[in-house]
């Protein structure tokens, strides 16, 4: 390794585990390390990954407990937890990922929210 930015991105894509959704009545195993961020409206959670959408009909209290129990997430805002592995850069109010879009984190929350996605690299850096 060359710098301390390739052992961050080196060590980023670690993630275990799955989770098993229903998406149109069927099974469909989502391996959380794919997950870029998971957002909600009305009734169905929407899971995106970096390959599909995946909307299925589940609490996301649910789900946002299941990933918020992982470090490498964090809700950045009352609708959405969001994978700091897809981080590509922060911006003001916004989360730069990795498919290009921007992702918004909570105002009143929002220097916790950077401090602990600095936290995670940190951690990531000195592992």
């Amino acid at each position: 390794m060359n710098t301390q930015f390739d052992k961050v991105t080196k060590n980023r894509e670690v993630l275990p585990g799955y989770m098993l959704v229903k998406e149109n009545g069927q099974d469909r195993k989502v391996i959380v390390a794919d997950i870029l961020y998971v957002d909600h409206s009305n009734c169905y959670v929407k899971i995106h990954t970096e390959h599909a959408i995946i909307a299925t009909c589940i609490k996301f209290s649910a789900v946002k407990s299941f990933l918020c129990a992982h470090d490498a997430f964090v809700s950045c805002n009352r609708k959405m937890v969001l994978n700091m592995n897809k981080i590509k850069k922060v911006e003001g109010l916004f989360f730069l990922i990795k498919n290009g879009e921007y992702i918004s984190m909570g105002k009143k929350r929002e220097k916790e929210i950077k401090n602990r996605y600095m936290d995670y690299i940190l951690g990531i850096i000195r592992a």
